[in-house]
């Protein structure tokens, strides 16, 4: 199943459905308003259209700050139960994320330290989107998932062009795909051109067989390592 599923997950088929799914997407979005901090509608447009079709059991999303990315895919997939794990309870975003959020009957919004949570709560073929952790540490996390718990596709927000994390995923996961490919951004970009944040740098990973190996997972180990000396250096 994971085999047949991780075929038809590719640039071209979210092009496609982007395009089929655009008018309902609007409507989705038509009364949400883009915090200050969040996720571009892009980046959520790209979600939406890759989704669409894999009937997960379930969304698991960590990382929610103003709840963005969660009403989004709440109001996109109304049937679909979403999980989205906040690390800290306390955080001043968390009241404007609850708030939000507090109609929408099919999110449950839970709380902890998601490279510990996430691995506990995620079943075969489930859809997760990681923006918390960040950088090296979710990648981490992503090659966990993927190896033990083989989720349907993994998102991964943060992959931004020209960065040293994005060049480790395009060279060690090629395969990933990102919103902010040309032909999507020529398309959609529209959607984010009246706001100050960054566009998409959503990234999608489909699992592929017999990914990660050994190799893959000592690789990411080292290089996360190396980005925890590289970090204290700077400081």
């Amino acid at each position: 199943m994971i085999r047949s599923i991780a075929l038809v997950i590719d640039l071209q088929r979210t092009l496609t459905q982007a395009q089929s799914l655009f008018d309902n997407y609007q409507q989705c979005i038509a009364d949400i308003k883009r915090p200050p901090r969040g996720v571009s509608y892009g980046d959520m447009l790209f979600a939406y259209a890759t989704i669409q079709g894999l009937n997960p059991p379930k969304i698991v999303e960590s990382g929610r700050a103003h709840g963005q990315s969660t009403l989004i895919l709440s109001r996109c997939f109304p049937q679909t139960p979403i999980i989205s794990v906040e690390c800290d309870p306390d955080q001043p975003d968390e009241a404007i994320a609850l708030k939000r959020l507090q109609d929408h009957k099919n999110v449950d919004c839970r709380y902890g330290d998601a490279r510990n949570v996430l691995p506990q709560i995620v079943s075969e073929m489930d859809v997760v989107l990681i923006d918390g952790p960040k950088i090296f540490r979710a990648l981490k996390l992503v090659y966990k998932l993927l190896k033990n718990n083989h989720p349907s596709v993994i998102f991964l927000h943060d992959c931004v062009p020209g960065t040293a994390f994005r060049s480790y995923i395009e060279e060690h996961i090629p395969w990933t795909f990102f919103a902010d490919d040309p032909e999507f951004l020529d398309q959609y970009k529209h959607l984010d051109k009246d706001q100050p944040l960054p566009q998409p740098s959503l990234g999608c990973i489909a699992p592929r067989p017999n990914f990660p190996g050994f190799k893959d997972l000592l690789s990411i180990q080292v290089t996360r390592r190396l980005d925890i000396l590289r970090t204290r250096k700077s400081r």
